[in-house]
């Protein structure tokens, strides 16, 4: 539950920093959390890497967005860094 609400309380402040800014960040699919147990920013959609167990459906997307066919300008995954 406690990991809940630092979820909950980070969203609700970058959702002011965006509507105050008129820029919406960019985050990671899942909010990340560090080794403290605390919500750890990230301005990636997905991670550099998949672990083994990704279900099949997430690892046939970021194969696809890996490759060039997969790659548009405007796409806010930054699959190609």
């Amino acid at each position: 539950m406690e990991q809940r609400q630092k979820v909950v309380d980070y969203l609700s402040r970058q959702r002011w920093i965006d509507a105050e800014s008129g820029i919406f960040a960019r985050g990671s699919q899942e909010v990340p959390f560090d080794e403290n147990g605390n919500v750890a920013p990230s301005n990636r959609i997905l991670p550099k890497t998949l672990s083994a167990d990704a279900d099949p459906i997430t690892a046939i997307f970021f194969d696809y967005h890996r490759t060039e066919r997969g790659y548009h300008p405007r796409d806010l995954s930054p699959m190609g860094e």
